[in-house]
């Protein structure tokens, strides 16, 4: 499953980045409400929950499927300004559409992308169905903000609006605000040369798992469900986030550009087919041995044999699906080749596994 950017016939004015201070707001609002998701912010999430008002904290879970698994579009940059206040930014989501509010509130609060037209009176009748029956087998929680959206989506819009602006003049958001927003000011210079050096091509650069492909020129980036669009026809918004690692988000609603987020992190996910490629490794009792002989000490394919009473072609086989997976490393010592774990890669299987679901 992937989404996909067609780039060609894109140009390069089509492509902004931009830091958005109420897009890592949400991000970091994500990060409180659902720390599993984030273990290496651990610390910081700690701090954040001491520090904020118990009251703001119970409004911001209140509300929290805004910032959740599907993140509400009016909270990512609504047009291609590079150059917009946060309290601008907060009036975007009072003057958000009606209609698009409550399309955008279902997505998130059933965590759904089933396909909502709130316009047509026909789709907006089965959006109302499907928040009020879904919701019930929910949460209380989460029927209760279904029925209040559907009564009143301007007073939704404005509690939503004045939670933002609470969490995020507090000392804690603003000293972490401070100190990464000059980071993302030079990751967005770095990307807009990018940009006019190679084109809309190089947003493959904010995913390791995207991948390139001509015929038509276009981006696939690995994620759990299958999307598609033309930049050609959208436009794309660029946000660099530091609170939303391990997620990669790509927002994508009619008539209004494709908002990609990304993390700055040092290494990325790894691709869903070399997690498979793993985990199917180590699902073989004789590989398994062998890992069990060589993570003690390397051992050369005559002593895994022996050791384990079998043939070296048959150890070698074994050997070979394992380094094919990145889970264990030959090192020549003169006519004597002698494999050893790589630890780092077994050790982090499951926080691979966890950050390339959650990417």
């Amino acid at each position: 499953m992937a989404v996909t950017l067609v780039v060609e016939g894109a140009e390069a004015r089509q492509f902004v980045y931009r830091a958005s201070q109420l897009a890592e707001l949400a991000a970091y609002l994500h990060a409180l409400t659902h720390p599993e998701h984030h273990r290496g912010s651990r610390d910081l999430i700690s701090s954040a929950l001491i520090e904020l008002p118990p009251s703001l904290l119970s409004r911001i879970r209140l509300w929290s499927p805004m910032w959740g698994v599907q993140r509400a579009r009016f909270l990512f940059p609504l047009d291609l300004s590079s150059d917009v206040s946060f309290d601008q930014e907060l009036q975007g989501v009072v003057d958000y559409p009606p209609d698009l509010f409550l399309e955008t509130s279902a997505k998130c609060i059933i965590e759904t992308l089933r396909d909502y037209s709130a316009q047509f009176p026909e789709t907006r009748e089965r959006l109302r169905n499907d928040l009020l029956t879904h919701t019930k087998r929910l949460s209380r929680e989460r029927s209760e903000i279904a029925t209040r959206i559907l009564d009143d989506p301007d007073g939704c819009r404005k509690e939503i609006a004045d939670i933002l602006a609470d969490a995020g003049t507090q000392p804690h958001f603003r000293r972490q605000w401070s100190a990464i927003k000059p980071r993302l000011a030079g990751e967005v210079m770095l990307r807009q040369r990018e940009l006019q050096i190679r084109g809309g091509i190089s947003i493959a650069d904010t995913s390791d798992t995207a991948r390139t492909y001509n015929d038509p020129t276009r981006v696939v980036f690995d994620k759990l469900y299958h999307a598609f669009a033309s930049v050609k026809e959208e436009s794309v918004v660029g946000v660099p986030s530091i609170w939303s690692a391990p997620h990669f988000v790509v927002k994508h609603v009619s008539g209004m550009p494709i908002v990609v987020q990304y993390p700055l992190h040092q290494a990325g996910p790894i691709s869903f087919d070399l997690i498979a490629h793993r985990l199917e490794a180590l699902n073989d009792p004789m590989r398994v041995k062998i890992c069990y002989h060589i993570l003690r000490e390397p051992r050369a394919t005559i002593d895994l044999a022996a050791q384990l009473n079998t043939s070296e072609a048959q150890i070698s086989r074994n050997l070979r699906k394992l380094r094919e997976a990145g889970l264990v490393i030959g090192e020549r010592d003169g006519r004597v080749v002698r494999y050893r774990m790589n630890t780092d890669a077994v050790r982090r299987l499951g926080a691979d596994f966890m950050d390339t679901l959650l990417h």
